[in-house]
């Protein structure tokens, strides 16, 4: 048994309430009873350093330090900040999820951490530099300043590729984007909106294709100035959602099919195909698009109905549900493709320019300290190869 460690109770019992956990559910994730947790956040006993990092790393996500202050943070603003999210939707919001949103959130705080304020104003930011219009227009627009024709999106051998550059190439003008693979199933991703260090997070647990639209999704959103969530099943939710609301959702939907899969590009060449589930998946794999991008074109021209559209939806997304879950491989690998690698990169230079300690830094991987070592030997592998 470790030593006990003194921490301020109200702390624990901040972090479990911000998740909507009851003891019960923290005893289980930490394999102790009920009793034991109680105990700790009434301050008759406390954990020890292992029990806190485990409380920390996997059941609250937050940094280890926060257990040792004198008290408790500021009420999170990410509710607040989901301002086009009925209280309705957000409630229902599995307590998985939103331990990624405080996640999110660190995520943020790190990274105005890792950079100077000189070096925050310099940088390329497309929230900054960039201004939304109409969603035809903006898509073009869009285009453009990031550099990428439909030829070339069309070169792309996979939709692995395809994912891998469109993140390359959002990440360049300003926004992160981490990817998790969500214990809620019924969430593609949500974006965090800051106008210096905007956030994106992608379910990888869903296709290649469905994480590329998510971005696109979130990207409007974040245009738009606001956060948002981007649901797999929009029909379970959408009833929950008042005009406003529900016309922000549609536009981010069209706007992610629009720049990728532009009108022009769909006019040029649907006299080419037939209207069927065949054609649908050809077109995806040559644009490397999700099909619902495709048939939302289709249902835009009125070449299918909007029962044909909800029926091919329901079944592609029931088929994303059934493969198997993102994972396996090695740990450290699945880790840094999480990160991504300008957030590592960031994060690895200030530990090298002894800006940060080792405990810093594996806090902003979000691992345990003594898992450090096998970290930064597969991070080095990478670079060299």
């Amino acid at each position: 048994m470790g030593t006990s460690i003194p921490v301020n109770p109200s702390i624990l019992t901040w972090a479990r309430a911000e998740l909507n956990l009851s003891i019960d559910d923290v005893a289980f994730r930490m394999k102790k009873k009920p009793c034991v947790i109680l105990s700790w956040e009434e301050g008759s006993s406390s954990p020890t350093y292992v029990q806190l990092e485990t409380l920390a790393y996997e059941v609250y996500k937050v940094p280890l330090a926060v257990f040792f202050f004198s008290e408790p943070p500021k009420p999170s603003k990410v509710k607040t900040s989901f301002r086009t999210t009925p209280h309705a939707v957000y409630d229902m919001i599995p307590s998985g999820v939103l331990k990624l949103f405080r996640e999110a959130e660190n995520m943020m705080d790190n990274l105005y951490e890792l950079n100077d304020s000189r070096e925050i104003s310099n940088q390329r930011n497309i929230l900054r530099d960039f201004v939304k219009s109409d969603i035809v227009y903006t898509a073009k627009a869009l285009r453009q300043y990031l550099s990428v024709s439909i030829n070339e999106q069309k070169s792309w051998n996979n939709s692995e590729t395809a994912l891998k550059i469109w993140r390359e190439k959002i990440t360049e003008v300003g926004i992160f984007i981490f990817r998790n693979p969500f214990k809620g199933n019924d969430y593609s991703g949500f974006c965090l909106y800051d106008e210096s260090f905007p956030i994106m997070y992608l379910n990888s647990s869903n296709s290649k294709n469905r994480q590329i639209f998510t971005i696109f999704h979130e990207l409007w959103h974040l245009l738009s100035r606001t956060s948002g969530i981007d649901f797999l099943h929009d029909d379970r939710i959408i009833h929950h959602y008042d005009d406003d609301s529900k016309n922000i959702e549609v536009q981010c939907n069209r706007f992610a099919a629009e720049f990728l899969f532009p009108t022009a590009e769909f006019e040029k060449i649907i006299s080419q195909y037939a209207v069927n589930e065949k054609t649908f998946s050809e077109i995806s794999s040559e644009y490397s698009v999700s099909r619902e991008v495709v048939l939302r074109r289709f249902l835009d021209y009125k070449l299918v109905t909007q029962s044909d559209y909800e029926r091919f939806s329901a079944k592609w997304n029931e088929e994303i549900l059934s493969k198997k879950q993102a994972g396996g491989g090695s740990y450290f690998k699945n880790e840094m493709s999480y990160l991504g690698e300008h957030y590592l990169n960031m994060a690895f230079d200030a530990y090298y320019r002894n800006n940060i300690t080792s405990s810093q830094l594996a806090d902003y991987l979000n691992i345990k300290e003594k898992t450090l070592p096998d970290f930064e030997a597969n991070y080095i592998g990478r670079v060299m190869a």
